[in-house]
């Protein structure tokens, strides 16, 4: 299991007790989508996927970002659909994305796999992450 930055803060970020979309370690250089994992979405209700980051260079507000999304299917392999995301701003951070079993119902009721996906827009440096799934 990787080391994650401050994880005392959040005392439920055990590997027993979370789901890992995506474990730190490897920098990402483009957009890239994690491979999904089984797990009901509808469930979210009691989960906020939070995320995990090191610092990355060259981010400008607007123009040279990296942003985090949570995605479901009912595919680990078709077409998904974002339930939430957030904008990460080139800082080491721990950051939750609040997550809702209603919204995953409504963009996708039969979604039965979730994954992270990180989009780069712009130039900025690579980009080193995590992404758990924490109850809440």
């Amino acid at each position: 299991m990787p080391e994650f930055v401050n994880l005392k803060r959040y005392p439920r970020l055990e590997p027993d007790q979370s789901t890992v979309l995506r474990e730190k370690g490897v920098t990402i250089t483009a957009t890239t989508a994690e491979t999904a994992i089984s797990f009901n979405p509808r469930n979210l209700e009691d989960y906020n996927a939070v995320v995990i980051s090191n610092t990355y260079t060259s981010f400008t507000a607007g123009s040279a970002f990296w942003a985090v999304s949570i995605e479901i299917c009912p595919t680990s392999s078709g077409t998904f659909s974002q339930i939430g995301s957030i904008n990460i701003d080139g800082s080491a951070a721990i950051v939750p994305i609040i997550l809702s079993g209603q919204t995953a119902e409504y963009r996708d009721p039969t979604a039965l796999f979730v994954r992270a996906r990180a989009v780069k827009t712009g130039s900025p440096g690579g980009l080193d992450y995590a992404v758990l799934l924490s109850p809440n």
